[in-house]
Formats: C-alpha cells, sequence, structure tokens
C-alpha cells in the first residue's frame, strides 16, 4: 500500500492545514516560515513571551528533524554501499 502525501493534502479542509512545503528546505525557508507565523500571532495580539516559546520550540523541532534526517541518509547509505560489496 502507498500513501500519496499529496492527494492526502488535497483532500483535508483548507482550515485544517498547519503546512505542507514541497521542495528543499534551507535556513531562508524555516526563516520565512517562523517570520510568518511571529507576524500573525502578532495581528492576534498574542503575547511575546508565546511567540517567543513557539520559535524557540520550533527550531528545537526543526534541528531536531534535521538530526533524525542526517541519521537516517547515513543509515540508507551504509546498507547500500554495504549491499554493493556483498553483491560482488
Amino acid at each position: 500500500m502507498s500513501f500519496n502525501v499529496e492527494n492526502y493534502f488535497s483532500e483535508k479542509p483548507d482550515g485544517n492545514i498547519i503546512l505542507f512545503y514541497k521542495g528543499n528546505v534551507d535556513s531562508d525557508v524555516i526563516n520565512h516560515v517562523l517570520d510568518t507565523v511571529e507576524d500573525k500571532m502578532v495581528a492576534v495580539n498574542e503575547q511575546s513571551r508565546l511567540r517567543k516559546k513557539y520559535i524557540m520550540y520550533s527550531l528545537k523541532a526543526f534541528r531536531i528533524c534535521t538530526i533524525m534526517l542526517t541519521k537516517f541518509l547515513l543509515i540508507l547509505k551504509t546498507r547500500v554501499l554495504k549491499d554493493m560489496v556483498c553483491s560482488r
């Protein structure tokens, strides 16, 4: 069974999607996301302490995702190299 992310998000009502991004994620994209959310929080008069906590936890989440993805890619690379050596 396969899972198509684009179909999943296209079937969701607009109000239920927090973030959907397709493409490379670099520091510019992360900064843009954080700035956009902070601007929206300012627009609804959210407390500055809450905004700071949001940014802190968001950066931590991005960092954890980056670490996990790096570990996954390293494991995948190791397995591919092992398979190449074993198949000779």
